[in-house]
């Protein structure tokens, strides 16, 4: 039998799968599964997905293109880019936890991952992460590392590359069914949770591979996936004024409903009434303990108590790195947070959309944190009120239209993210999403690398000057709540605050 027909009965295969997926959704392509699936693969590594996702499927298919909806059996998908959080980790912040006493048993190898190799972006090795490296070395009690992913983040991770394989080889067809070289690019930020939870994707997205699939990271400097003020005198300028008005709000006069939550929660833990509540920390504290299944008080549990913690931690951290507009400073914030970012992303689906090289990636994968979701969903213009999930995810899917219109389709967490209030429909034309929806936050490398160079006596961009004051790392935060929202915003963690410096990642 030759290479050749070998090939063709392949790609007819993945054809057939492709057609059934679109015909049946994934409850009728689950029933045929087991004929077309590759021996030593099993139909629940192909298909499983989060619930309710055949309905979400069935709209991809059967609907109208464009403005009015996304995704019909007519239009092509040319692009997918997904940035997603990484997936159940042991804690980061330093308060709550310890006096509650849990053992961090629940690390480990859940399964036989697909190797990687990590490089930097110019194909050196892996660049060295003092703060990553402090994190593995400092062990709790039952023998996790500080931050490490889990065992249940492991498994969260190859999930959503369950769901990845699902939606974009079986349903689209856009991936092939084995991993090939260039076909996804695949990025982390320098932390081992990222990219222990990127290989977990890798995973679930191509089960089976033996040779390593190369990720990429960079050293803090050059990181682009999160709020980066290491890198940027002026973003660093910015927040610490953000993080004067937490503070001054924290101490003030607070809200009849945060009075009464703050004392619910110091009754659970024991705090006496002038300890001030650490939302981020407590939020971050919870989450990781009702997740594995660690004793916390009672009164912790309710749900109503719960909801607050949330909204509370919400609210102060997004302060930071998306502030309302009315601040003044909202699209300086975003943009020289995740302006690199942003036009990167823009640029990739241009290149998609008119024509790129056909050995160009078809998918490209940014591993990163809380903090890299929270200001990407404020720069589409949507209202951050929880706190994103563990392995919370957010894709943008560039499609093209038989006449040749090319749109874009935002998911959040697997559904559909309507931009109906910035495009007027579910979907966005690509030049309007880039002059209209992301427009104002763009930022180019080159642009970055002039505006945040400041003049040491002045709060304005560099331009001609030549003396620049070099950012000091850790130096400019007390150790409050408010420095561990900007440790937590500095360094892209999220809800990972704890006690090392304000420009380090969490």
């Amino acid at each position: 039998m030759s290479m050749s027909f070998v090939g063709r009965a392949a790609k007819s295969a993945a054809n057939v799968r492709h057609l059934l997926a679109s015909m049946l959704g994934a409850g009728g392509a689950l029933l045929i599964a087991k004929f077309v699936l590759p021996p030593g693969e099993t139909a629940a590594a192909e298909f499983q997905r989060p619930e309710g996702e055949e309905q979400q499927q069935s709209s991809d298919v059967g609907s109208s293109a464009g403005s009015s909806g996304g995704g019909s059996s007519k239009d092509e998908l040319q692009l997918v880019q997904v940035v997603f959080r990484h997936g159940a980790r042991t804690p980061l912040g330093k308060r709550y936890w310890p006096e509650l006493g849990p053992k961090w048993d629940v690390c480990g190898k859940a399964f036989d991952a697909v190797p990687v190799e990590v490089l930097s972006l110019d194909g050196r090795p892996r660049p060295t992460n003092p703060d990553d490296q402090r994190q593995v070395d400092q062990r709790y009690e039952g023998g996790c590392s500080k931050g490490e992913l889990t065992l249940v983040g492991q498994e969260q991770a190859r999930e959503f590359g369950r769901w990845l394989r699902w939606r974009y080889h079986m349903v689209h067809g856009l991936l092939p069914e084995r991993h090939e070289p260039g076909v996804v690019n695949a990025r982390s930020t320098n932390y081992s949770r990222t990219i222990a939870t990127l290989q977990g994707v890798l995973s679930g997205l191509f089960p089976g591979t033996k040779e390593p699939i190369v990720v990429h990271t960079t050293e803090e400097i050059d990181e682009i996936l999160y709020h980066n003020v290491t890198s940027c005198r002026k973003l660093h300028k910015l927040m610490k004024g953000l993080k004067q008005q937490l503070k001054e709000e924290m101490h003030g006069e607070q809200p009849t409903h945060t009075e009464e939550l703050q004392q619910r929660v110091q009754a659970a833990l024991g705090l006496p009434p002038e300890d001030k509540v650490h939302w981020v920390d407590l939020h971050d504290a919870m989450t990781t303990m009702l997740t594995h299944g660690k004793e916390v008080p009672a009164a912790l549990r309710d749900q109503a108590v719960l909801r607050g913690i949330n909204e509370h931690a919400t609210q102060r951290f997004m302060h930071l790195i998306a502030p309302h507009p009315d601040t003044g400073k909202h699209q300086e914030v975003l943009r020289l947070g995740m302006g690199v970012l942003l036009e990167m992303m823009v640029r990739r689906m241009e290149h998609a959309a008119a024509g790129g090289k056909s050995s160009s990636p078809r998918m490209f994968l940014y591993s990163g944190h809380d903090s890299s979701l929270m200001p990407l969903l404020a720069a589409l213009g949507k209202e951050v009120t929880d706190w994103p999930p563990y392995l919370s995810n957010l894709t943008l899917e560039l499609w093209k239209q038989p006449q040749g219109q090319q749109y874009v389709k935002v998911l959040y967490n697997q559904k559909e993210l309507p931009l109906t209030e910035l495009c007027g429909g579910p979907t966005c034309e690509l030049r309007q999403f880039r002059e209209q929806v992301l427009g104002p936050y763009l930022l180019t490398k080159e642009e970055k690398e002039k505006e945040c160079l400041l003049h040491f006596l002045h709060d304005q961009p560099a331009g001609e000057h030549t003396e620049t004051e070099a950012v000091q790392p850790g130096s400019a935060f007390p150790d409050d709540e408010a420095e561990a929202a900007v440790a937590v915003a500095a360094g892209g963690a999220g809800s990972e605050a704890g006690a090392t410096p304000p420009t380090k990642q969490e």
